[in-house]
């Protein structure tokens, strides 16, 4: 093995019960310790079959010296996130953690034991494939997936910053052909049985009011009970666009009674816990939305969204203007409404069809009708 320069570090062969091995050390520095005494620091790099492999390895730290070089994607996660989460809000720090513990327990992907650098993008690229495809866990949605890979750029971007890897290649992972299930509305039976059982399952007024509502799940967590007017019967609220921010929805005579039952609590937010305690979306979905769903044996597919899909359908159904959907949706276009809100089911259009075939098989008003041929 030739000599190496001083202060480039070394490469030191060692004998194992497996065989021979060769350890990178980096480069000799010095630390003051508490008592004021100068304290040698060797770093070790890592052990490799070759010398070549070591004297790579050794290349490379010397080229972008750092502390950090071993650092694992657990270890760069929790520097990262000390410093993250303190300037993020708390609904964000979630979407984080949730993110994370998808990343650190993937069983392709060795996230605590791992140095973060020898991590390539097709082991990147098996974690999004591994929550996509469904086959031992349930698929995540294309939004969960997104923000897996926003945690992934974000940790590699900060791994950047202390030399760890050379550039970010969880940025070259794409999405593309990674398309959500489409939401639905509540058939007519599904809601047939929802409007049966609500009042005996826990978390059933949830489900049902927000069928009525139109509201997304993160617009009725925000709700408290200034926005309700039990007299005139209407609720304020709404979040997103403009068209949507503080609109006025009139509560359905069917929910009156879980909206003031809520109202009654008088607690921070109009909807909450048994504690009193304020619910997020998510925290909604997982805690309330889902067992609810269960309990009344419904499909899961049904999410929240399925409601607000829900109330813009059966709106359309009942003959609601275009105009007033669109406003209690809180849509700045109609085409959006009617596009992706509005679920018209085959009956519907059945009956669509056979009133302009009736006025088509009509004989015109004063049109003379064709004898039969004799």
């Amino acid at each position: 093995m030739r000599k190496r320069e001083n202060g480039s570090g070394s490469i030191v062969k060692r004998k194992r019960a497996h065989g021979t091995v060769y350890v990178a050390i980096a480069p000799a520095r010095y630390e003051t310790d508490a008592e004021g005494a100068l304290r040698c620091i060797r770093q070790q790099l890592g052990v490799y079959k070759t010398s070549a492999e070591a004297r790579r390895i050794l290349e490379q730290y010397n080229r972008t010296p750092t502390i950090k070089f071993n650092y694992t994607l657990a270890e760069i996660y929790a520097d990262w996130s000390a410093v993250a989460f303190s300037g993020i809000s708390k609904q964000t720090r979630g979407n984080y953690t949730a993110a994370w513990a998808k990343i650190s327990t993937c069983p392709m992907l060795n996230a605590t034991g791992k140095p973060m650098r020898d991590i390539t993008t097709g082991e990147l690229r098996d974690v999004l494939t591994y929550y996509r495809s469904g086959e031992e866990v349930a698929p995540l949605s294309k939004s969960y997936l997104t923000k897996i890979k926003a945690l992934l750029t974000s940790l590699y971007s900060y791994a950047m910053e202390y030399n760890v890897v050379d550039r970010n290649y969880a940025a070259l992972i794409k999405l593309t052909g990674m398309q959500d299930k489409p939401k639905r509305s509540f058939t007519d039976l599904e809601f047939a049985v929802l409007e049966r059982n609500y009042s005996r399952v826990k978390g059933g007024d949830v489900v049902y009011a927000l069928c009525f509502l139109g509201f997304r799940a993160s617009e009725l967590c925000r709700l408290t009970p200034f926005d309700y007017d039990p007299v005139a019967g209407t609720l304020r609220g709404g979040l997103k666009t403009d068209a949507g921010r503080d609109r006025l929805v009139p509560v359905h005579p069917a929910i009156r009674p879980i909206i003031d039952r809520w109202y009654a609590r008088g607690c921070g937010t109009l909807l909450a816990d048994e504690r009193g305690r304020p619910y997020n979306k998510d925290s909604l979905h997982r805690r309330v939305w889902s067992p609810a769903i269960a309990a009344l044996g419904l499909p899961d597919d049904l999410t929240p969204h399925s409601a607000r899909h829900t109330c813009a359908t059966r709106l359309a159904k009942g003959g609601a203007r275009p105009e007033d959907i669109q406003a209690i949706l809180g849509h700045s276009d109609y085409a959006l409404t009617a596009n992706v809100y509005v679920d018209q089911d085959l009956e519907t259009l059945r009956n669509a069809m056979e009133k302009i075939a009736c006025d088509a098989t009509q004989p015109r008003r004063n049109e003379a009708k064709i004898p039969k041929n004799t």
